[in-house]
């Protein structure tokens, strides 16, 4: 029988084994999408391993589901000022191809 995604016997966001989306020490858990608040995202810890952390566990690939506040755009990049509720974050976005993100977004102040 497989593990329930759903149980509540762990906490929120780790699965049965402690880390993220339930993986184990033979997996990388840096590479698990993981959703977060932005509230979270502001406690995260930067260390010697050039990994982030969160209570003591690898923090990878995150989700988030926010407003976005606002856009601005410059030659390398374009910046987005998010906001979840828990808090607020500055996103950027380099590269090629970012006239998709003008068009979508370009009337939004």
């Amino acid at each position: 029988m497989s593990a329930n995604p759903y149980s509540t016997q762990s906490s929120p966001g780790w699965g049965q084994s402690g880390t993220p989306n339930g993986c184990t020490s033979n997996d990388n858990p840096s590479a698990a999408l993981r959703p977060m608040k932005i509230a979270q995202l502001l406690k995260c810890v930067h260390t010697t391993d050039n990994q982030w952390h969160l209570d003591g566990h690898i923090v990878g690939k995150v989700t988030v589901v926010a407003l976005v506040l606002s856009i601005s755009r410059s030659a390398a990049n374009f910046s987005y000022r998010i906001e979840d509720g828990s808090g607020t974050f500055e996103v950027r976005a380099w590269g090629e191809g970012r006239d998709d993100d003008e068009t979508q977004w370009g009337g939004i102040e």
